[in-house]
């Protein structure tokens, strides 16, 4: 399943160590997408951390379509309402708490991240711009969204299966 949860947040960052291991939810290909992660771009904490003090927002009062916005708008950085490819790799290497010994965090190469940002725009950009819009952004989300239930509906499914053949094992009396 390639992009597991890119479908709440920027839907694009990757491989990303950011925040802790939140950011870490596996993607196709062996990479991890941030942007593609709908539970980093709805928590509210991870939001707030961003403001920093400079902004008192109740992101409880919010839909998850109005946090979704909020995210997306954090990351235009020059304010043209779509994420380029500088936006996206800076959303997906912003890292916190640089100083605590405890958070141990990896950087990214500058090869990954191109890789990264090379496959948002390859998959979400519908436009084929350069850019993703907020359309492209949401569409993605959404999709990303049906994704991720489905594979959480699989694992669910194959665990029960595995639960049924091992009961049915004990159930069956031993071989002479």
């Amino acid at each position: 399943m390639k992009w597991l949860l890119l479908s709440a947040g920027l839907l694009l960052v990757g491989t990303v160590y950011g925040h802790g291991e939140h950011h870490q939810q596996p993607q196709g290909g062996g990479q991890n997408v941030r942007m593609h992660d709908a539970h980093h771009v709805n928590d509210a904490e991870h939001l707030k951390e961003h403001l920093d003090g400079k902004a008192n927002v109740d992101f409880s009062k919010m839909s998850e379509q109005e946090i979704q916005f909020y995210y997306f708008k954090m990351h235009d950085y020059d304010h043209n309402n779509k994420l380029d490819g500088l936006e996206l790799s800076k959303a997906m290497t912003h890292f916190h708490h640089e100083n605590d010994p405890n958070n141990v965090q990896k950087a990214l190469a500058d090869e990954e991240i191109s890789n990264m940002v090379e496959t948002i725009l390859r998959e979400d950009d519908s436009s084929n711009d350069g850019y993703i819009d907020y359309t492209e952004f949401v569409t993605a989300q959404k999709r990303n969204q049906e994704n991720a239930r489905i594979h959480q509906q699989q694992q669910m499914d194959q665990h029960q299966q595995q639960q049924q053949q091992h009961m049915q094992q004990q159930q069956q009396p031993p071989h002479p």
